[in-house]
């Protein structure tokens, strides 16, 4: 495949849909590293970015993230369309959208489109399963954007039914985090996530030194009292950590 892609005249014609089986190919085939399927993803996404409509762009841009393969011009027609009509993108296109600002890191540097795709999310919440919910948090608060609509609709999302207790308990974990790195404490949904864990104690169990640091830090900060049995389970996690040597004694003054 490789060899087929050296082949290639640059101006052969390739339409859409057959340069993302190819990129499909690539990517399932774990050729992130060969050299010559880099190139040529590359310099074929140059050359058709500007035709693609929203859905093709969306997949390119998740396929191209996997690949871990930037394209420029790529990234401009998403940012274009993004900003310009927002309504092109479907749920689960927004969800491959959320791969390709992820992987690059654009949040900070495409403003508009970034907080565009968040309003774009928090419009469609109700069809997002809770780990959607939860990827969608993450990958604003990994950047530090406090997009209040976005969070206020995703926490509420996760807090409904007590859907967050379907996350993984690291899943759990990052929720609460998400809260101190963007600042913004959704309490009912931190007493939530306490009443979970005295209810399931096999979650704090599963939590590491980081981990436990960041949901303390969250519920310090909101703040949310803690009943004293969660207290001192979450005391004994953290002595069995500080014995091992992964605990922290940064967090001692909080018991």
């Amino acid at each position: 495949l490789s060899r087929a892609c050296l082949a290639v005249p640059p101006t052969e014609p390739l339409a859409c849909a057959e340069l993302l089986q190819v990129a499909r190919a690539f990517v399932q085939l774990g050729m992130q590293g060969d050299a010559a399927a880099r190139s040529f993803l590359f310099m074929r996404f140059q050359l058709a970015a500007d035709a693609m409509g929203a859905r093709d762009l969306a997949e390119a841009g998740q396929l191209m993230a996997s690949a871990k393969v930037y394209s420029p011009d790529l990234s401009q027609a998403i940012e274009l369309l993004l900003a310009g009509n927002p309504w092109a993108f479907d749920t689960q296109d927004l969800l491959k959208l959320l791969v390709h600002f992820d992987t690059w890191r654009l949040g900070p540097v495409q403003r508009k489109a970034f907080q565009t795709l968040g309003q774009r999310l928090s419009d469609v919440t109700e069809m997002l399963s809770p780990a959607e919910a939860m990827r969608a948090v993450g990958v604003f608060a990994k950047v530090g954007s406090v997009h209040e609509v976005l969070l206020q609709h995703m926490h509420v999302r996760l807090l409904i039914d007590r859907c967050f207790t379907e996350l993984s308990p690291e899943g759990i974990a990052q929720l609460a985090i998400s809260m101190v790195q963007t600042q913004h404490f959704h309490t009912g949904l931190l007493r939530e996530i306490a009443v979970h864990v005295g209810e399931d104690h096999r979650l704090a169990l599963e939590w590491s030194a980081e981990h436990l640091h960041g949901v303390l830090r969250s519920f310090g900060l909101a703040p949310v009292r803690l009943p004293v049995p969660i207290i001192n389970l979450l005391g004994c996690r953290y002595n069995t950590l500080l014995a091992s040597g992964d605990g922290s004694t940064a967090m001692r003054g909080f018991f």
